[in-house]
């Protein structure tokens, strides 16, 4: 799919209609969410294992499984460009799982990446734990925050 054809499609996604098709995305767009998330024993003994879970919605608090036990995670955001490796000083042994967004989001199926899209606030909200790393250089972001500040005392 072109990068023309990607914009198409979310422009169509964004028109309201009233036609059949419409309703069809709406009752899609109702059903319950999976999220797929790397199992973090198995990787610790050298294997990739996803797994995939109900994740509830917003409003909803409790869909048939205790969230507390099963669905502990923590969501990992990428970034493109140069990356130096980091300690974060956090115990994460209790972690059952790892939302990665580069493993966990199957880029090549549209319909299930424009799904996860629409999810991705409330995957982030209902992790334990968030890893995000903006894909800025140090120098970008020293200049943008003195612009900020600028801006906001008038100068």
């Amino acid at each position: 799919m072109t990068v023309a054809n990607q914009v198409e499609h979310l422009n169509k996604d964004l028109i309201c209609d009233n036609t059949p098709e419409h309703h069809k995305k709406q009752q899609w767009e109702q059903q319950l969410f999976y999220i797929i998330l790397v199992d973090i024993k198995e990787a610790s003994a050298g294997r990739i294992h996803c797994v995939e879970m109900p994740l509830p919605e917003d409003d909803d608090d409790n869909d048939g499984y205790k969230e507390e036990e099963d669905l502990k995670y923590v969501a990992i955001s990428y970034r493109w460009g140069e990356l130096q490796e980091q300690l974060v000083d956090t115990d994460l042994r209790h972690m059952n799982y790892v939302w990665v967004d580069a493993i966990c989001v199957n880029q090549s199926n549209y319909e299930q990446r424009k799904a996860t899209i629409h999810q991705m606030s409330n995957i982030y909200k209902r992790a334990n734990y968030i890893l995000a790393v903006p894909d800025l250089h140090a120098a970008y972001l020293k200049d943008t925050v003195t612009k900020n500040k600028d801006i906001m005392h008038g100068t």
